[in-house]
């Protein structure tokens, strides 16, 4: 049985990774170096991105499509996207939070 404090220290300990994560972001725009590594094409390459289900329950069809989500700027990449097309339908758009940081450099 896991007691209140344990779970106090896992919340705080998430808590804590994430203000890691921001902070190495902020130091990273505030020494210039680039946010998005070359190697990041599309947002699929990307570890913000976050890939969920999003079936048409009225068409049989559609059952298995999916949608992109973008934790950083919070908004949707693309939906009802047939899985074999996301790589195609993840084109890095104008609004990404990383892309945007680059180009302010």
């Amino acid at each position: 049985m896991i007691c209140n404090n344990q779970l106090n220290s896992n919340t705080m300990e998430k808590q804590y990774h994430r203000l890691e994560k921001l902070e190495v972001i902020i130091t990273e725009k505030l020494e210039g170096e680039p946010l998005v590594p070359k190697k990041i094409i599309n947002c699929m390459d990307c570890e913000h991105h976050l890939v969920l289900p999003d079936p048409d329950l009225k068409d049989d069809f559609c059952i298995d499509d999916e949608k992109v989500f973008c934790n950083l700027a919070k908004k949707y990449i693309t939906t009802a996207c047939r899985p074999h097309h996301k790589r195609d339908e993840c084109q890095i758009p104008a609004w990404c939070p990383l892309l945007q940081v680059n180009q302010a450099r």
